[in-house]
């Protein structure tokens, strides 16, 4: 980790852009889990999943606000209400 970094657009644009990416992968995994779940763990898989949906709706409504499009952060092709409810 570099202490004394400055973020810069080139650093944060593809960071912004890998999280989005990563964090769309592992909802459509967890959505998969909870939908193949046993009924034992389907609570906590669909609680799993629930996370996934707040994290990407709350970066989709912040990266509307701040007049950012989404596929800036990979977020397109995923509808958290859709998707991971």
């Amino acid at each position: 980790m570099r202490a004394n970094s400055e973020l810069t657009s080139n650093t944060v644009e593809p960071l912004l852009r890998d999280l989005g990416a990563l964090l769309k992968e592992r909802a459509w995994f967890a959505q998969q889990d909870a939908a193949q779940s046993r009924s034992e763990d389907r609570g906590y898989k669909l609680d799993f999943l629930m996370a996934y949906h707040e994290v990407i709706s709350l970066l989709t409504q912040q990266a509307e606000a701040f007049g950012m499009d989404v596929q800036m952060l990979c977020l397109d092709g995923i509808d958290p209400d859709t998707d991971l409810l």
